[in-house]
Parts: C-alpha cells; structure tokens; sequence
C-alpha cells in the first residue's frame, strides 16, 4: 500500500506523499484517488514506470499533484488510467463527483479534476508535438521529408500521418513507427499505403506529422465501449 489511507478502494492524500514504487514498474488501482487540500501527491521519478488506475482523480482545492515541472521534466513513464463504464454516468448506484457549472451542478461518474487554487504538474520529456511536411510524402515511401527538425522524436516513436484527402481520401490517416531522424527527414518502419500531400509553396495547407510517443499520459479505459 502507498503513502496515504485507503479506504475501501478510495486512496486518500492529506500530507506529503510520494509514490514510492519498489519494483521497476508498478500499477496501483482505486475507484478514487483524491488529494486533499495542503495533500501533495508527487509521483516517483526513479523506476521505469509508474501507472495508477481510478474511476475518479481530485485533486481539491489547494491540493498538488506533481509528475515533473517546467524546469524539472519527468523522466520515467507514467500514466493515469481513467477507469469505468459509459453506462455508468447514468447508473444511479455509482457515485458520482458533483461539479459546479454556471447552469448549475453536474455529476461525473469518471473524471480527473483539479479544483479551484489546486496544482496538477504534469510535465514529460520535451518533444516537437507536430511538424508540416516539406514535401509530399507518396504512398510506397518510407521516408517524410519535414519543415523543420523535430526534438524529442526517437527510434520506436509512433507517428501519426494525416490524410490530406477529401471525401472518400478522408480516412487515410497512417500510424507509423520512427526509426531514425536524419534532419528534417525521418525515416519509419512501415510503408506508406497513401500518398499525404506536400509540396504547396504555402507551407500551411502541406500535411503534417505528428508525435503520440509520450512519458506521462492521461488514457480511458472502457471495454464495453467500441
């Protein structure tokens, strides 16, 4: 059991706490993480992997979650999976977190929250989120020739290569795997099967590359629902 109090599948943060995780990876599961207020929840930097599963994820008011800062980036992987069913936002035997609108209040059986005067640091490893192509990118190729070089972007990324198609070409978006970067030119393992366009002289109307590789990453998890 972690730092903090759990009370029958809720964890508790009301101090200082920091997630030790004593094997090189790790997995902690609840239906609700919630960090109260002067709590601090800060996540532990020095084993591979670290990933916590809740239905519900609060952090109160003056409460701090903390996986690396602006200054400081996390290093190791680490990912909250949010839990539950669709079906469960109107299922009445599961508890909800109400939440203040200006049309009222609404509950949510799965969320991450942060609240008012709260600090949520979620801070992975720099990497350029997405880059224009430079020119077009044929199907057959296994070559994107980009705009600018990309920082971050290393071998075993996944890529994601828009379509740049319209009506039945809509669907043409490609997930690709990175192998090495050369510059602006970033070579992959798979073959493209279309062709994503790039060679208008406005850059801003060329297809785009981008990034889904990440160290910390906030997922869904919903198996009854495709």
């Amino acid at each position: 059991m972690p730092c903090g109090t759990d009370l029958g599948g809720t964890w508790e943060i009301k101090e200082s706490c920091k997630l030790i995780c004593p094997n090189p990876s790790c997995a902690f599961a609840f239906d609700t993480v919630r960090v109260f207020p002067d709590g601090e929840l800060l996540i532990d930097d020095t084993v591979d992997s670290t990933t916590i599963f809740a239905r519900r994820f609060v952090v109160e008011s003056n409460g701090k979650l903390i996986a690396g800062t602006e200054d400081k980036p996390f290093t190791s992987q680490f990912e909250i999976v949010l839990t539950g069913d669709s079906s469960d936002q109107d299922n009445p035997s599961i508890e909800k977190e109400d939440l203040g609108h200006g049309a009222g209040v609404l509950p949510y059986s799965k969320v991450l929250l942060g609240k008012g005067a709260s600090t949520i640091s979620l801070h992975g490893m720099h990497k350029t989120s997405w880059v224009k192509l430079a020119a077009t990118a044929p199907a057959g190729s296994t070559d994107l020739i980009l705009a600018e070089e990309p920082e971050g972007w290393k071998q075993g990324d996944q890529l994601l290569v828009p379509t740049t198609g319209f009506g039945p070409q809509t669907g043409e978006n490609e997930i690709v795997t990175l192998v090495k970067v050369k510059g602006k030119i970033v070579i992959i393992l798979e073959v493209l099967k279309f062709d994503h366009y790039g060679a208008s002289p406005d850059s801003r109307l060329n297809g785009e590359v981008g990034v889904l590789t990440r160290n910390v990453r906030i997922t869904g998890s919903n198996d009854k629902h495709e």
